[in-house]
């Protein structure tokens, strides 16, 4: 499932923890809707939040980022490239409800939020199992707010959370790349001791 690796050490002798994914897609998003500002800087604000008969589905999380800008989340428990195409059908659904999503904020966080909700960059978060180069790729040529975050589970108290690729679509509507590693040149990882 993953090319990281995550060792015990017990005196001399180092043991790989094995990687796995998580049994259910539904324990995936409960475990992120619960940790959501400790693991992405989220407020949540709904889970399953209905799109109405016209699309027929449900967003699988809704928040507000730390610059009250709306996030979608889309989850898959293993290699899906299904999820980027969803999400971005619920960005659309957002963008284009944009009364629904601030009547939302306004029941859950209050008059003062609602108010604030900041529209110049929604955000599309896709968490899956893994991702392959054609779901990366095509990210990178949209003028959207995209992150696909890569999870893997070790053992029973451990989850890493991997940023594979973010696409920043700044004001002046060009794309722009936003490489997923730290000012030293290393990869971006989370990990969270459950």
């Amino acid at each position: 499932m993953s090319d990281l690796k995550l060792f015990r050490i017990t005196g001399p002798n180092a043991v790989e923890v094995q990687g796995s994914g998580l049994a259910l897609e539904r324990s995936l998003q409960t475990l992120i809707e619960r940790n959501l500002p400790t693991f992405l800087g989220v407020t949540f604000l709904a889970s399953e939040f209905p799109t109405g008969p016209e699309h027929g589905g449900r967003m699988d999380t809704l928040g507000l980022d730390e610059n009250k800008c709306p996030v979608n989340i889309e989850y898959k428990r293993s290699t899906n490239m299904n999820v980027i195409n969803q999400g971005l059908f619920y960005l659309d659904w957002l963008v284009t409800h944009r009364g629904d999503f601030e009547m939302l904020v306004l029941k859950t966080l209050g008059v003062e939020a609602a108010q604030a909700v900041e529209w110049s960059s929604p955000r599309l978060i896709c968490i899956a199992g893994d991702f392959s180069k054609f779901d990366a790729h095509p990210i990178k040529q949209m003028n959207r707010n995209i992150d696909l975050i890569r999870y893997v589970k070790f053992g029973d108290d451990h989850v890493l959370l991997e940023q594979i690729n973010a696409t920043v679509a700044p004001a002046t509507g060009v794309v722009s790349p936003t490489p997923p590693e730290t000012p030293a040149g290393k990869p971006k990882y989370t990990t969270v001791t459950l």
